[in-house]
């Protein structure tokens, strides 16, 4: 077993290895970034480190439409590089075992996608 934060995109739940993430906070102002791909929002500011924005459900194809009211950030730190993971909503740390997890890479990023 191993310990996952278990957070909300939409309708269904996703997890992140809480060996990724640094912390959960509310969304900080975003500055757009020219010529960045769709799923990059801009970047924020969260305590003195500089934070791409990605938005979660456009890059796992959930939506395609406008960004909705995201109630969360998820700060994660991938190798040396730092992000605000946009989501719905985080229910907290679970402890999963990853033989019977649906398994999606997107990126540097490993999720799992949760059985309701």
């Amino acid at each position: 077993m191993e310990k996952f934060l278990e957070f909300v995109l939409g309708d269904q739940d996703y997890a992140i290895s809480v060996d990724n993430v640094c912390n959960v906070s509310q969304p900080h102002k975003i500055v757009g970034m020219p010529k960045a791909p769709n799923f990059i929002l801009g970047v924020t500011n969260y305590k003195e480190q500089i934070l791409t924005v990605i938005d979660l459900k456009f890059l796992l194809g959930i939506s395609k439409g406008p960004l909705g009211k995201c109630r969360f950030t998820i700060n994660a730190c991938i190798g040396n590089s730092f992000y605000a993971l946009l989501a719905d909503d985080v229910l907290g740390v679970i402890d999963v075992s990853l033989h019977n997890a649906k398994q999606i890479e997107v990126l540097n990023f490993k999720f799992l996608m949760l059985d309701k």
